[in-house]
C-alpha cells in the first residue's frame, strides 16, 4: 500500500526524511545471486508544500513457493515514488501478475520508467507514458503488471492512470470538517463491468466471486521478432 496525506501531521514533517527532485523512493529490486530477495520497503517522507508519504511492500505469502513451483519466495509487486522535475509527486504501484511469466520484471520496468520519464524537464502526462511503457514491455518480456499512478500538483488537482484492478481514492476535506471520498476509476474487473451494466449494489459488487478477474494490464505478450 502507497498513501499521501496532506493535512496537519502528529508529527512535525522535519521527522521525516525530506523526498528531494532526483532521488526517488523504489522498491524494484530483483533477487541477488545468492536467492535472496529484497524488494521489501517501509519509507516515510516529507514532502514539501504538499505534506507526507507512506510507503510499505513485503513479499507475504508465494503461492508459487507454497506450491513447490520455486525455492525462494518472489515479490511480484513493485512501486516508488519520486518528485517530478518540477517538484510535483509521483506515486506509483504496481501489481505484477501471479499466472503469468516475469510478474516481477513488468512491474519493475513499468516504475523504473515513470520514473525516468517524469524526471525530465519536459515529461508526457502519465496516459502517455503508461502506453509507451505498454508497447516496451510486450517487447521484453511475457510478464504483465497492473498498475495505477499519481501526479498531484500544487492546487490540489491530481493527475491519474490506471490499469487492471489497482484502487485508489482521493479524501477531500470539506466545510464544516467533513471529508468526502471519491474513487475517481472503479478496478477494470469483470465484476466491474457487469456492475456498469447493472444496479449492483456496492456490497454485492466487492463480494462479487469474479471480482479478482482482471480485465486489462500492461505488457502480457512478448513480440516476435
Amino acid at each position: 500500500p502507497l498513501a499521501v496525506k496532506n493535512s496537519t501531521p502528529a508529527i512535525p514533517l522535519s521527522f521525516f526524511p525530506e523526498l528531494r527532485v532526483g532521488e526517488p523512493v523504489l522498491a524494484t529490486q530483483l533477487p541477488d545471486p545468492n536467492g535472496v530477495h529484497l524488494r521489501e520497503l517501509i519509507d516515510h517522507r516529507s514532502i514539501p508544500k504538499f505534506g507526507e508519504v507512506s510507503a510499505f511492500t513485503e513479499i507475504g505469502l508465494d503461492k508459487a513457493k507454497l506450491m513447490g513451483k520455486r525455492s525462494q519466495g518472489v515479490n511480484e509487486d513493485s512501486m516508488g515514488f519520486t518528485l517530478d522535475a518540477v517538484g510535483n509527486p509521483v506515486l506509483i504501484v504496481c501489481d505484477g501478475v501471479g499466472g503469468t511469466q516475469a510478474g516481477e520484471i513488468a512491474s519493475k520496468v513499468t516504475v523504473e520508467r515513470i520514473v525516468e520519464e517524469v524526471s525530465r524537464s519536459e515529461s508526457k502526462n502519465l496516459g502517455e507514458i503508461a502506453l509507451e511503457i505498454d508497447a516496451h514491455v510486450k517487447s521484453q518480456t511475457v510478464g504483465q503488471t497492473v498498475m495505477a499512478a499519481l501526479r498531484i500538483f500544487e492546487d490540489g488537482s491530481v493527475e491519474h492512470v490506471s490499469v487492471g484492478d489497482i484502487r485508489f481514492w482521493i479524501i477531500r476535506s470539506h466545510e464544516g470538517g467533513s471529508r468526502r471520498v471519491y474513487e475517481p476509476r472503479v478496478p477494470h474487473t469483470l465484476s466491474s463491468a457487469l456492475r456498469t451494466q447493472s444496479e449492483m449494489t456496492t456490497v454485492a459488487f466487492n463480494a462479487h466471486p469474479w471480482s479478482n478477474q482482471v480485465l486489462s494490464g500492461l505488457g502480457g505478450v512478448k513480440k516476435r521478432d
